[in-house]
């Protein structure tokens, strides 16, 4: 299991204290696998298939999109670059994790698959139009991805015309379509 420390104004460090063992965990020589920035989101960690991935968007706070994948033993096994940036990992198949951000430009949000296949990693990334907001991912339903849109569905002429209904938030992608359901979440 990955500990975060702090060092002061040093860079947070991901460290490995524990090594995976086919579904079980046996204490293992802490090392560094990877520095990451201070501002990195630690929601874009996520262990799949005996690996662990780890969404990066920021070096020193510029855009440096990429997630890298680490064995059961801490050895980095490949990386992939991205167009958007990683704010949330979530395991979608079998050696396949989806990715979902927010790129510098165009300033939209997208969500990747990447499928790691021995040390190659493929990725296939898909733009959400700009009148839907990937926020995080809710899963697959009969071939299609599934998202929240924290701030509803704008085009909604309900909403519009009363602030206080709910929102349509979940949207569906398909070939880049992005089609808000007709669900709405209410918060009390």
């Amino acid at each position: 299991m990955p500990n975060i420390r702090n060092q002061g104004a040093a860079l947070r460090r991901l460290m490995l204290s524990t090594l995976l063992v086919v579904g079980s965990v046996a204490a293992a020589t802490t090392s560094t696998m990877v520095e990451l920035d201070r501002g990195e989101p630690f929601e874009a960690l996520v262990v799949n298939a005996g690996h662990l991935w780890v969404g990066q968007s920021r070096t020193n706070f510029n855009g440096d999109y990429r997630v890298q994948v680490f064995d059961a033993a801490g050895k980095k096994v490949g990386e992939a670059k991205l167009k958007h940036a990683v704010s949330f990992l979530y395991a979608h198949g079998a050696h396949e994790v989806l990715a979902v951000g927010t790129a510098a430009e165009p300033n939209l949000t997208h969500f990747s698959v990447l499928s790691l296949s021995g040390n190659k990693i493929q990725s296939k990334t898909t733009v959400i139009p700009a009148h839907a907001w990937a926020h995080q991912w809710v899963g697959t339903l009969a071939g299609t991805e599934l998202f929240i849109d924290f701030s509803g569905d704008s085009n909604d002429p309900e909403g519009d015309q009363d602030f206080n209904l709910a929102h349509r938030t979940m949207f569906a992608v398909n070939d880049s379509r992005a089609t808000y359901l007709p669900i709405a979440f209410a918060r009390r």
